[in-house]
């Protein structure tokens, strides 16, 4: 009887909620959230000023006496001189190679470098750090080891744009570059956001966690400590300038970087902007308070209250001439609680989401952000079994061999990644993995917790080119007391970017996704949650139900019912979903896409408000009451 009374009141809750209220973030779910298009600050070539460092690759003196390079061999790796206008920096077995330039620079700078690499498994990057060289690491040689920088770096087939402060950092990836030819790439490192033109072309920028200064410059190429596959690194010549933008007369210009104008940010998030000209200070006032002025990074943060709110920023020259914005942010902090029935039985964990899996498990809708400051919705699933935790999830990324996924455990729900008896970190490797992933650690990856998978099962695998993740966690284990919450926070890798939730940039003080158990032993078939409102849908027919529709159908085979539960699923589904492929209902309800996609027809033909679209089934409108025989 509960689960008919659940079972109604979500029916009822979602005929009366709009779709537009269904999923009132959808807007930062795209996968490019900047505001600001790269080329809204003009050609970066504009802005050369004096001439601060040049090489040209036409001495073999490079790293030895005078030179302006200090090169550093690791494993004796080779330099080769091409023509006397080209050097060639080699990643062999075990080996890399790094030259540092014996200058230093303060953030004001545009570097020009002109290069091709012979693009294997190797790692490489070119720009301004503090730091290379970890032994922890897995490559010979990595920038992403640094405290501080501004550099481009080719990481697992990925070419990103990194910016690095007090070891926080953004990441912007570079496409449609083919580096097997001779590029020029051109860095402008600027006091608030730092810029990349590929061949005089914008291509990418980021706008926070952009460093300060001094740091050298530097070019390296590294090996993999477990590949063997060498790589070359041409390089053609560096030269670095300083920025000189002079303003232009009565222009103070303010441009808007991140995010989108009205969409949603968290409350520890910042609004970046980039003035061109102006007396240097930036301006706002939040719902017409008192305006308050920030110097460079004009970087204003959100307020602290959750819901809608409006953002006033000015800017003068000089007094003379003023720019305003006006924008509209909605601030939202991250996801409550959670709560996740008990599972009638112990779920295999093969990586394997299978409807049987999902049966006894509540699935949910969460949105990641990646360290491109993008929202991205994953699936997860959550369920408790008698002495265990289970999470499952599927990845947007692609199975390579960086690729895994990360489940931390905080097991008093406090907020802290501490290393103690409670909380804890689990990595799986994709499939394709490297098997070093797999491993269990404090959540700083200060000491290993068990050395023996007892208590942490954890596996991989894909499906329909998806790759998907389950983890089991033992209460006992962590000594968890279920009945006060788990606290999770989840990171999903792939090669040189992450995805997370909560923030865990520097696993500091967070709020984690805290999951409780309802009391219910038994779940419904499936329980969809959409965590953007307080809104519960329960799934499933009762036992009651059954036997009402029995009376009325004598010939009501099992089949029947099967194919009755999987329509109710794939309704539900579709309520909760303005827009959603039919792949995602079949892998949602456990079928094939097949099954999914003649469920979806049945329902259109009985006149659910809805039709496809290249693959996807498009809502039209709210469904104001439930159809008959629907």
């Amino acid at each position: 009887m509960r689960r008919l009374v659940l079972f109604v009141i979500a029916a009822l809750l979602l005929t009366s909620i709009p779709a537009s209220d269904i999923s009132p973030d959808s807007r930062t779910s795209s996968m490019n959230l900047r505001s600001a298009a790269v080329g809204s600050f003009g050609h970066i070539s504009d802005s050369m000023g004096e001439l601060l460092f040049s090489e040209e690759f036409q001495s073999p003196s490079l790293g030895f006496n005078n030179s302006n390079w200090n090169l550093t061999r690791i494993s004796n790796p080779s330099l080769f001189w091409i023509d006397d206008e080209k050097t060639q920096l080699s990643a062999c077995l075990l080996g890399g190679s790094v030259l540092t330039a014996m200058q230093v620079f303060n953030r004001g700078v545009i570097a020009d470098v002109s290069f091709s690499c012979s693009l294997g498994v190797s790692y490489f990057s070119i720009g301004w750090c503090d730091q290379w060289e970890d032994k922890g690491s897995e490559w010979i040689v990595d920038f992403r080891q640094c405290n501080n920088g501004v550099f481009i770096d080719y990481w697992d087939d990925g070419l990103f744009l990194v910016s690095y402060l007090d070891g926080e950092r953004t990441v912007a990836p570079i496409h449609g570059v083919d580096l097997t030819r001779v590029t020029n790439f051109r860095i402008a490192w600027i006091s608030s956001l730092v810029i990349l033109e590929v061949d005089g072309e914008p291509s990418a920028f980021t706008s926070s966690n952009v460093p300060l200064g001094p740091l050298p410059f530097s070019i390296a190429i590294s090996n993999h400590r477990h590949m063997l596959v060498n790589d070359n690194l041409v390089l053609d010549h560096v030269r670095v300038y300083n920025y000189d933008r002079s303003p232009k007369p009565l222009d103070p210009q303010i441009v808007h970087l991140w995010p989108n104008n009205e969409s949603s940010v968290f409350i520890d998030d910042t609004i970046d902007f980039h003035l061109l000209g102006g007396s240097g200070s930036l301006y706002y006032s939040w719902d017409d308070e008192d305006y308050v002025g920030v110097d460079s990074p004009w970087d204003v943060p959100v307020p602290e209250v959750n819901g809608d709110h409006t953002l006033h920023v000015k800017a003068t020259n000089d007094g003379i001439q003023w720019s305003t914005g006006r924008f509209v942010f909605h601030v939202r902090n991250y996801p409550p609680i959670l709560e996740a029935s008990s599972m009638p039985s112990e779920p295999i964990i093969d990586g394997l989401f299978k409807s049987d899996d999902a049966s006894g498990a509540a699935q949910y809708e969460v949105t990641l952000r990646n360290e491109c400051r993008e929202d991205v919705v994953v699936s997860i699933a959550l369920g408790f079994t008698k002495s265990h935790l289970y999470v499952a999830m599927e990845s947007p990324v692609s199975d390579t061999y960086h690729s895994r996924a990360t489940l931390y455990i905080d097991g008093n729900a406090d907020g802290f990644w501490n290393d103690n008896s409670s909380d804890a970190c689990v990595t799986c490797p994709s499939p394709s993995g490297d098997p070093l992933y797999d491993k269990v650690e404090r959540p700083h990856g200060t000491s290993v917790v068990f050395r023996s998978p007892e208590g942490f099962a954890r596996a991989s695998a894909t499906q329909d080119d998806v790759v998907f993740y389950e983890f089991m966690v033992s209460h006992s284990t962590l000594g968890i007391n279920i009945s006060r919450g788990i606290g999770l926070g989840i990171r999903i890798s792939h090669g040189g970017i992450n995805l997370a939730l909560p923030r865990m940039d520097s696993l500091s003080h967070s709020s984690p996704l805290v999951v409780k158990n309802d009391g219910v032993l038994t779940a419904p078939s499936i329980i969809l949650y959409r965590l953007s409102v307080v809104v519960v849908v329960a799934l499933g027919v009762t036992a009651g139900a059954i036997g009402n529709l029995l009376m009325k159908r004598e010939t009501f085979t099992l089949e029947q019912t099967l194919r009755n539960e999987r329509l109710e699923r794939v309704k539900l589904l579709l309520f909760s979903h303005e827009r959603i492929s039919i792949d995602r209902v079949s892998r949602m309800i456990g079928s094939d896409s097949e099954e999914a996609e003649s469920l979806i027809v049945e329902l259109l033909s009985r006149g659910f408000p809805a039709y496809q679209s290249e693959g996807d089934v498009i809502r039209v409108a709210p469904v104001e009451k439930k159809e008959k025989g629907v």
